[in-house]
């Protein structure tokens, strides 16, 4: 292609020619310095957008390394967590710094170009993320969060109770129920109070028990208490239970009282006997569960709580609580082992009225299976033919009505089979409760559970027609048939009285942290729990007037995550001061919603003090909160460079 096209004359050719030449340069020098230009531009263009490109790359992937490192602390809160992202030491020839800050990562050169990526919903964790700047000469980054202990863990609300055996409170999990009953932690002078003999304690929890009925009192009555999930933190208590104890309330003496546990399960349903002093009729008495204290040797005692009492925790049987009957009777492993028409028969007892109780398996030995009680035995060199029974086992053929019956025997028959449930029989090397109750007016009643399923109860019971007239006599385990071994792991004898009993287990009590005394009555807790809601978010503490609380902690930096919100209010500008420090301001919810805010705040004077402030009084502005969680040490995840 031409860029101009000649015309040659005949009497100026030489002259045309020099001026051609002149003009051809001038122009294609003009368009190679366009040229020039114009790829500088491009080049430059193309130079800037890679380092738009490089730095949101560098952004993302570190964005998404946080990510994967709130997760996994999500998961497991208790571990020290780091990882290491290699990046570039600078952006094509540029330097520049990696920011985290306002939940986004920042990526920045020094001259000017700045990318930048969201976390995602990590404002809804409540981990957090530390503010911090890391430059890229460092050419690695790390990611890292150290773990930090629970000082306190505390779910505010409403504890609902139950007109049955216990109380059911919708605290979250591993959080301790706060309700208006911790203020108990005040006697009637606005005094804190707490028992000179359990200083070592952390917590207490209100046991309050009514006697339903209107003209029957108990004295030294033994009260069952189910512990799980919803009603207790185990977090608090030791993990084999031997800091628990139980006191009388404070109207008497607070005297310590004898419990055994029955079972321990560490996070799981754990079952504790008390005995209580008493419990006058129609009246509504409190007693005291302790737990907290890391050095405690546990006092569980079973034979300082019920009428008898062996869990067989010695080399041989104790003879001074059972006569024998038979010669397969042997202790092992702190189990009671009998077999072939043996019995063992308890001392110094006599069973009129009551519970008589015992763990038991019946073994296999390939044939048929049995483990049973008796009670009411007039002799006890001949207990199966002058008492009543409860057989239960697995048999076969004929005798199968001794899978599950009550009756009783005369010359080695059964004179009268009073009761039967001979569908159901008892599986063999499994762990069962079996239960005898009987009272003076002829009430007789069996129950048989799995250990391990409780709910899976099996019960028979006496007919009106029948006339009970054994009234009182020995009692004790055996089998009846050769070839049967039965093994026992506990037994008791307890008193049964026609009363009701109504327990409430109230929010546990600490001496380490508490509303002010004053403010107490400034404070509302209101609750929407429904079964299947967020324990955690469905109640809460409120007051449109300010209010302060106090943990008492050790002196050093501590990290507080406090979750505002209401379940049926607006939050209205919530503020926080912590050692009289603001470090949380115009926080706003609506109903249902949550806002979680967190900081860290040094304490030296062995107290941390959270006072919590509605920025705009006024009848209708209030501050709430679900809960809060305080944490030895700086939580959540941090940058740093180097290895």
């Amino acid at each position: 292609m031409h860029l101009f096209r000649w015309r040659r004359k005949a009497n100026n050719t030489a002259v045309s020619h020099v001026v051609g030449f002149i003009l051809t340069f001038v122009v294609i020098t003009s368009a190679m310095a366009s040229i020039v230009y114009t790829t500088s531009v491009l080049v430059n263009t193309r130079v800037d957008n890679s380092v738009h490109i490089i730095a949101r790359h560098i952004a993302n992937y570190v964005a998404d390394s946080i990510t994967e490192a709130l997760a996994i602390k999500q998961m497991y809160q208790n571990v020290n967590y780091s990882s290491t992202v290699e990046i570039p030491q600078e952006i094509n020839g540029k330097s520049y710094y990696i920011e985290v800050a306002n939940g986004k990562v920042f990526v920045n050169t020094s001259d000017g170009v700045s990318e930048n990526t969201t976390l995602y919903n990590q404002e809804k964790l409540d981990v957090g993320i530390n503010e911090g700047r890391v430059y890229g000469d460092n050419g690695v980054l790390k990611i890292w969060c150290n773990r930090t202990d629970y000082v306190a863990k505390l779910d505010f609300g409403v504890n609902e109770s139950s007109t049955s055996e216990i109380s059911v409170s919708p605290g979250a999990f591993r959080f301790t129920r706060f309700a208006p009953s911790c203020s108990d932690i005040y006697d009637n002078n606005g005094d804190v109070w707490w028992d000179d003999n359990y200083k070592n304690w952390s917590y207490r929890m209100p046991i309050r028990i009514t006697n339903t009925n209107e003209t029957i009192s108990l004295t030294n009555y033994q009260v069952k208490v189910e512990l799980k999930n919803s009603n207790f933190n185990y977090l608090w208590a030791n993990k084999n239970g031997s800091d628990i104890r139980i006191t009388a309330g404070l109207d008497d003496g607070l005297q310590p009282l004898p419990y055994w546990i029955e079972r321990w399960s560490y996070g799981g349903n754990s079952v504790i006997w008390f005995k209580a002093d008493s419990l006058p009729a129609d009246t509504t008495k409190t007693f005291y569960l302790y737990f907290g204290n890391p050095h405690a040797v546990s006092e569980s005692n079973g034979s300082r709580v019920f009428d008898f009492f062996d869990d067989f925790k010695s080399s041989s049987l104790n003879s001074s609580k059972w006569y024998t009957y038979g010669s397969d009777i042997e202790v092992q492993n702190d189990c009671l082992i009998i077999g072939n028409g043996s019995a063992v028969v308890a001392k110094n007892v006599m069973f009129t009225d009551g519970i008589f109780e015992a763990k038991a398996k019946a073994l296999s030995t390939g044939g048929d299976t049995e483990a049973s009680l008796f009670i009411r035995a007039s002799s006890k060199d001949n207990p199966y033919n002058t008492g009543y029974f409860l057989s239960s086992g697995k048999f076969s053929g004929d005798e199968w009505w001794k899978n599950f019956s009550i009756g009783e025997y005369g010359d080695w028959k059964v004179v009268e089979l009073i009761a039967e449930n001979k569908t159901f029989s008892m599986t063999e090397n499994s762990w069962y409760r079996l239960s005898f109750y009987a009272r003076v007016d002829s009430y007789l009643y069996c129950k048989r559970q799995l250990y391990t399923q409780p709910q899976t109860s099996q019960d028979i019971s006496v007919p009106d027609t029948v006339t009970i007239d054994k009234l009182s006599g020995y009692f004790g385990v055996h089998t009846t048939k050769s070839g049967c071994r039965a093994k026992y792991d506990w037994v008791l004898y307890r008193q049964l009285r026609p009363v009701n009993l109504e327990m409430y287990l109230d929010a546990p009590v600490s001496q380490h942290y508490a509303w002010s005394h004053d403010d107490f009555s400034k404070l509302h807790f209101t609750t929407d729990y429904t079964s299947g809601d967020d324990p955690l978010f469905s109640d809460a503490v409120f007051s449109p007037e300010t209010a302060n609380f106090s943990v008492d902690v050790d002196n050093g930096v501590y990290s507080v995550v406090i979750y505002f919100g209401s379940p049926t209010s607006n939050v209205d500008n919530a503020s926080v001061y912590a050692e009289g420090e603001k470090v949380v301001s115009n926080v706003q919810a609506l109903p249902g919603h949550v806002e979680i805010r967190w900081f860290t705040v040094e304490v030296d004077d062995s107290s941390l003090d959270i006072r919590f402030e509605n920025e705009n009084p006024g009848a209708l502005s209030i501050w709430s909160m679900y809960g809060l969680t305080v944490e030895r040490g700086v939580r959540g995840i941090r940058i740093s460079g180097g290895v």
